[in-house]
């Protein structure tokens, strides 16, 4: 005979209906355990490269937070290995790079952090200057600019250049700029170098002593010469010799006094002016009537 229901009493489940509200509890006890581990596991990359970097050498660092099982790494295209708490690749070449870190939880559970950024190792080419000069100049200053400089890679970002009042044997701290205006009494050496965005610097051009690198500033006049040889007395002689010396100027480097010579002749009575600084000769016709004697 089937049981017979009591009154206030709640009738018992079958076997079947009990296992299945069992088997409705464990997946839900299941579902909230994966759902808590999908939201502990969870991995933060601590040390990566700069966006934009000159090295050819990445090294990687990261924390992983949850139960982790396994972590694997990747570097662009390449399939996903076993790595540890750390990576490093070498002989990055230039352009994009990508890398990934996966650390893999529990049961399909997983997290992946990833870094991209580009690789410029390669210099700028040399840049050239314009406005300089080997010509001495009595001018307030010379202006001397850098162009011509070309990056493949991530741009060109701009000049530097230094300066040399020593002939190239000792250079000034380097500074950013184009621009050189020259203002300095003698000789000054310019030399530019092209940085792109990436801080790589090319060599440093052009070449020390470059006229097109070079100021040469001579604002103070020589000493008053001292002349001797000649006399008020008119003289009867073939030649009288005038000679200048002392004249020194010391607003141009190796240009000490050099002396003029002046020759006098009774030949056609000419003048002419040795002039060993300018590197130049100069004829002054005179009257000819100069050679007067006396009876």
């Amino acid at each position: 005979m089937p049981p017979t229901a009591i009154r206030g009493q709640r009738p018992r489940p079958g076997r079947r209906a009990s296992a299945i509200i069992a088997l409705v509890a464990l997946a839900s006890a299941t579902a909230a355990g994966q759902a808590l581990a999908a939201t502990s596991l969870h991995v933060t990359l601590t040390a990566k490269p700069k966006a934009v970097s000159n090295q050819t050498t990445a090294t990687f660092r990261w924390k992983a937070h949850g139960k982790v099982r396994a972590t694997l790494c990747s570097l662009d295209r390449a399939r996903f290995t076993t790595c540890k708490s750390g990576k490093r690749y070498a002989a990055l070449t230039d352009g994009k790079h990508r890398f990934r870190v996966e650390v893999k939880g529990s049961g399909r559970i997983k997290k992946i952090a990833s870094v991209s950024w580009l690789v410029d190792a390669t210099a700028p080419t040399a840049p050239s200057a314009a406005g300089g000069s080997l010509a001495w100049q009595a001018v307030p200053s010379i202006p001397i600019t850098a162009s011509g400089s070309t990056d493949a890679g991530t741009g060109l970002a701009g000049y530097e250049y230094r300066t040399s009042t020593d002939g190239g044997t000792t250079w000034s701290t380097p500074a950013p700029g184009a621009l050189v205006t020259a203002s300095l009494e003698g000789e000054t050496l310019v030399q530019f170098a092209a940085k792109d965005k990436a801080g790589n610097l090319s060599a440093w051009a052009p070449a020390a002593g470059t006229a097109e690198a070079t100021a040469r500033i001579d604002n103070v006049a020589p000493f008053v010469p001292t002349v001797s040889g000649g006399d008020l007395q008119w003289q009867n002689a073939a030649v009288v010799i005038v000679s200048a010396s002392d004249g020194i100027d010391v607003g141009v480097r190796n240009r000490a006094g050099v002396p003029r010579s002046v020759e006098m002749t009774s030949e056609g009575c000419r003048v002419a002016v040795l002039e060993q600084l300018a590197a130049r000769t100069v004829h002054l016709d005179v009257p000819r009537d100069r050679n007067r004697t006396t009876e």
